[in-house]
Order: structure tokens, then sequence, then C-alpha cells
């Protein structure tokens, strides 16, 4: 009777927990999907198993909670449980200390991983990138015929007050590249040629995205954009991670000449200018070796890029519009801000961090319930005891104190626990990032004091209750 009962009663529980729960889910779909940017949702298909997995983890979970009172307490001699002895065994003690244990070790993980994730984000977004992001604004060119209309909507743009510079590359940073080669200096042979991110750029290029020459000069189309021979060779500018794989001095970098072997042909190069490193890609990837080139034909640019004042962009966009679409009216105008474009690189961890908030946010909670029902438990065991102190002159905080002690403990074991766990857990992500913060002990401090609050105030409100009682009660 009395494991009927007790497992009637799991059951019961665990049931009306799963139909809420799938109340929930509904409710919470909508605000997950925003988060993680997916559409997943109740349905014919899905419908079935969702149910059936339920029923599982439902019959699993009441087995697990009702089992013990069913077949541990049920078991007990009437006389050691009216004594209170059999409640208190060494087995049910060390079950109960590892649970919580185990539930703030998750949670003081959770808290640093959180904790480090916003400052790699917050670094991310600090990090000087080498070029002016807040006002520079991206055209895609998305037809040839809206390429072929380059050269004039660059002249246009450039006569609306407010608008500084335009230029156009085949692409902008924060865009994919889809052009490498291997690039060797003369006295090299094509065995030590290095990996080179190539970049079609207009003269301006640099001026538009406030990146500056550190030797030499910008392109001039006049003399710069014909096709390089053997005689004449090809005018490029490189970045400094260039000279670095080359081993070439900048006080010796303009006139050095660079070659590329192209099935057996060699295309010759001659540098004419350096610019400063700038991050083309996200902050995952270290800056790469660059040649920017100027092409013979350039009607051929996927973007365009102008630097505006943006105090006077809602002006600046009218008149561009006008522009655009009397000279391109198959396609409508399109601009994306650069700097929005960069955060795109970063939406997975956007994404990380605000999952991890809600998976701590619910870890937090299920540890304080947990907390919380064994303080009760505690309180009402050691009823007896808690008088007997108050009748002798214990004071309310040495009865806290004594209630509160086992489980300070346990958070201080469950701290030494998780910042290791936690450190490594953090490291390994933070190795995807070839810029990245390192993080000290402060974070994990941090967490722990966090945790030590939460399972405080848990615990002493009902040490609270328990120590105000009379003690005749």
């Amino acid at each position: 009777n009395l494991i009927a009962q007790f497992l009637g009663e799991s059951f019961v529980i665990v049931g009306v927990a799963v139909v809420l729960s799938l109340v929930m889910i509904a409710l919470a779909l909508p605000l997950f999907n925003a988060v993680i940017e997916k559409q997943l949702a109740f349905n014919a298909g899905n419908l079935p198993v969702i149910i059936l997995s339920a029923v599982v983890i439902a019959f699993i979970t009441a087995l697990l909670a009702g089992g013990y009172p069913a077949f541990f307490m049920s078991s007990m001699k009437p006389t050691q449980v009216l004594k209170g002895k059999a409640l208190v065994s060494g087995g049910s003690q060390w079950l109960r200390k590892s649970l919580v244990v185990f539930q703030f070790v998750i949670t003081i993980t959770l808290i640093s991983s959180i904790v480090i994730i916003q400052q790699q984000l917050k670094y991310i977004q600090s990090k000087s990138l080498g070029f002016d992001t807040e006002q520079v604004v991206m055209i895609p060119m998305r037809s040839q015929a809206a390429s072929s209309e380059y050269l004039s909507l660059k002249n246009s743009f450039e006569a609306i007050p407010g608008v500084h510079s335009v230029s156009a590359a085949s692409s902008l940073p924060s865009t994919p590249l889809f052009r490498d080669w291997l690039i060797y200096k003369d006295g090299w042979n094509g065995d030590q040629a290095l990996r080179h991110e190539i970049v079609s750029v207009d003269e301006d290029y640099f001026k538009v995205i406030d990146v500056p020459l550190l030797a030499g000069r910008d392109f001039i189309p006049a003399q710069d954009n014909q096709e390089g021979d053997s005689l004449n060779p090809t005018k490029v500018i490189v970045n400094e991670a260039s000279l670095r794989a080359l081993e070439i001095p900048l006080d010796e970098a303009i006139g050095h000449g660079l070659s590329f072997n192209f099935s057996g042909e060699i295309n010759r190069f001659t540098i004419i200018g350096v610019v400063r490193d700038f991050h083309q890609f996200s902050l995952h990837q270290e800056i790469s070796p660059m040649l920017f080139m100027l092409p013979s034909d350039r009607t051929g640019f996927p973007y365009m890029a102008a630097s505006v004042a943006m105090s006077r962009y809602s002006d600046i966009r009218k008149i561009m519009k006008a522009t655009w679409d009397n000279q391109v009216a198959e396609l409508p105008f399109e601009e994306v801000f650069l700097n929005q474009n960069i955060q795109t690189m970063y939406k997975e961890e956007q994404r990380i961090s605000a999952l991890l908030t809600l998976s701590t946010t619910i870890a937090v909670l299920i540890s304080c319930l947990g907390l919380y029902g064994l303080s009760v438990y505690v309180a009402e065991r050691k009823t007896k005891e808690i008088g007997v102190r108050k009748v002798v002159g214990a004071s309310v905080g040495n009865i806290v104190s004594m209630l509160s002690r086992e489980y300070i403990l346990l958070i201080l074991i469950s701290f030494l626990i998780a910042a290791p766990l936690g450190y490594y857990a953090m490291d390994k992500w933070l190795q995807e990032f070839a810029y990245k913060i390192t993080p000290g002990v402060t974070v994990f401090l941090i967490s722990g004091v966090i945790s030590f609050a939460i399972a405080w105030f848990t615990v002493s409100f009902e040490s609270f209750r328990a120590a105000n009682r009379n003690p005749v009660d």
C-alpha cells in the first residue's frame, strides 16, 4: 500500500508537470525561435514523437523521484520511524549533498561562462579593427547593369553635400573574399610562395574606409589600371602582414617585385604602397597577407562604399536613392552600414550568450528550489534541537549559522569543482578567436560569490523562519 501510494503521488505530480511543460513550451517557442533564429513548431509530423518522448521522460522521472520513498522509506520499521532515527541514514545524506554539489557545479560553471562570453563580446565590439566602421555605407551592386554604371554613380554621389568620398571593391571588410594567390618576392622561387588574399579596389578605397598608407602612394587610374607585363608589372598595394610574411622591411617595400605563377605563366607585380593592417574578417582569424589591385575594367565591382556625414544621412540617402533610381532603374537602391554588417559576423556568439543566459536562469531556479526544499527538511528535522538551543540562550544568528553552515560548505566544494571545469570549457571556446581576452581568477570569484549569495539567501529564508519560532512550539 505504501509503495503504491508513494509511486502514485509521484506519477500524478510528474504527469501534471508534463502537461504544464508542454503548455510552457508552446508559449516560449516564439521567444526561443527569435533567439536561435529558427522556426521550430509543433506540427503533425513531430507531435507523435514529442508526446511519446514526454511520456517516456515522465515515466522515468516519476520512477526515479518516487522510487526512493516507495522502496526505501516504506521498508523502515515503525519503531525507528516514530523515533526519527531512520530518517538520518548516512547514505541518504550523501545523496542529498551530492545533488546539491552537482546542481551548483552546473550553476557556477554557467555563470562564469556567461561572464566570459560577455567580456569577449564587449572586447570584440570595442577593439579597433583598423578602419572606420561608423561613417561607411555599403551599396551592393547586384547586377552587371548596376556595376557598369559605377563610374557615373561615383561622380554623382561625390557631388552630394556630406559625402566625403566614394570607392568600390570586390570585397569590403566583413564580406567574403573569393580569390587568393600564392605570391613570392624577387629572389624567392615558386616553392616559397605564400598565400595572399586578393582584393580589387578603385582609387580612394583606403580613403573611404580610413586606412592610412604607411609608405608609398595610392592608385592613380590613369597610369596604374593597365594590365601588367614583364616590362611593366602590375602596380599593387600590400598590407603589413604581407611584408612580414615575405620578410620585406617597410623602408625597402616600395618598388619591390612580386610574382604569381598561374598555370605556368608568371605574373609580375610592383609594390607602390603599404597600408596599415586592418581586419578584413572577424576576430576569429588572424590578419592575413593581402594584396590590393586596381583592375583595368572598373565596371565589375560588387560593392560601392561611401564615406558620409552620418548627421546628414537622411538627406544624403534621399539624393542617393533618386540618383540610383534614375541610372539603375531595374534594381532597388540598397544600403548597409558597415558597422551593422560587422556585427553579423558575431551572431553565433550572441546566440550562445542569449541561450546560456536562459539556461543559467533555469539552472539557478532549479538549484534554489532544491536547496530550499532541503533547508525546509533540515529545519523540520532539527525542530527540537532548535527549541532546546533557544531555551539555553542561542541567538537567531547562532541558529541560522548552524543551519546554513553545512550548505555553504557544499557551495564552496561546488566552486572548487566548477572553477577548473568552467576555465577549461571557456578556454576551448576562446581558442576559436585569434584575438581574445584572457579569463582571470576574478571571473570565477564573481561567479562563486553570486552562487554563494543565492544559496545563502535561499537557505537563510527558511532558517530565519525556523529560528524565530517560539521554543514552546
